[in-house]
């Protein structure tokens, strides 16, 4: 290490424990760097090579790119049709085969072709409460 590198590695130590003792002072920047004599552009300056010099020695894996996993495309079943009680429409009314699955947050409910109207409707109802 040549003397230009100890003096900025002195310099660094130096505004290391300065930044500290802001941090540590309860004061924000602007009042912290006037009651102590500092610009705040050296502050700020020395603030930068400092956080720079630490992400030199920070060694970070290498990333890695992810794939998706393929999966084969399965048939979806066919839906259950019925048709409505109302007289007036005389379309099909059709309901889906497949689970349903409701997310909100850290929460997932799924709820299978065969779950019961008894369940689904205790399952609103506990929801609807929470």
């Amino acid at each position: 290490m040549n003397t230009k590198q100890k003096i900025h590695h002195a310099k660094m130590a130096k505004w290391a424990a300065l930044i500290k003792e802001q941090s540590d002072s309860g004061l924000n920047v602007k009042q912290w760097c006037s009651q102590e004599g500092y610009s705040i552009h050296a502050y700020n300056y020395w603030k930068h090579l400092l956080k720079e010099e630490a992400m030199k020695s920070v060694s970070l894996p290498e990333i890695v790119p992810l794939q998706q996993p393929i999966i084969p495309e399965q048939p979806l079943p066919a839906p259950l049709c019925m048709q409505t009680p109302n007289s007036l429409d005389s379309r099909n009314s059709c309901i889906s085969a497949s689970p349903l699955s409701v997310s909100f947050g850290d929460i997932q409910i799924n709820i299978g072709p065969s779950a019961s109207d008894d369940a689904i409707v205790s399952i609103i109802k506990a929801v609807r409460h929470v």
